[in-house]
């Protein structure tokens, strides 16, 4: 039986970590159903340019909000 390089073992077994944790974050987002909460509350706001912005917007991907 010939020897195996412990690293190459290694590389795979965190390969594979990797790829099932990758996976398993990509099903979690694309099952994720909104709930009933405050992340789903009606809001109204008005951006820079005056046009009204609402929760319609931001409907189907991800977004990021700030303020200041």
């Amino acid at each position: 039986m010939t020897e195996r390089n412990p690293f190459v073992l290694a590389g795979g077994i965190v390969a594979t970590l990797f790829v099932t944790i990758l996976v398993g974050v990509i099903v979690w987002v694309a099952v994720d159903t909104p709930r009933p909460g405050p992340f789903n509350a009606r809001f109204s706001l008005v951006d820079d340019r005056g046009n009204p912005v609402d929760q319609s917007l931001f409907k189907g991907s991800p977004s990021l909000v700030y303020f200041g």
